[in-house]
């Protein structure tokens, strides 16, 4: 998956900000965690641990990550793009 700069700068500063957490406040702060944002724990271990990057949107917002904007082009009748404007 591509992710913008701008964005992977937010994941890793999110990782940092949980783990930091995490670590300061000992191994239940872990499952506190887990349960505030209404997430498992496993999900909670694998998005701070590895380099998984949530996909599901309502997992993404329980994290406090940006959502990844879609856009998208229709065709007029003469099947040519429209323009944004």
């Amino acid at each position: 998956m591509n992710i913008p700069h701008h964005v992977s700068l937010i994941i890793k500063r999110r990782k940092s900000e949980l783990e930091a957490d995490i670590e300061n406040n000992g191994r239940g702060r872990f499952s506190q965690i887990a349960t505030e944002r209404d997430i498992s724990k496993g999900a909670l271990w694998k998005f701070i641990y590895t380099d998984y990057i949530p996909t599901s949107l309502e997992l993404l917002r329980k994290l406090n990550i940006p959502e990844p904007i879609l856009i998208y082009r229709t065709r007029n009748a003469k099947g040519q793009f429209e323009s944004y404007e």
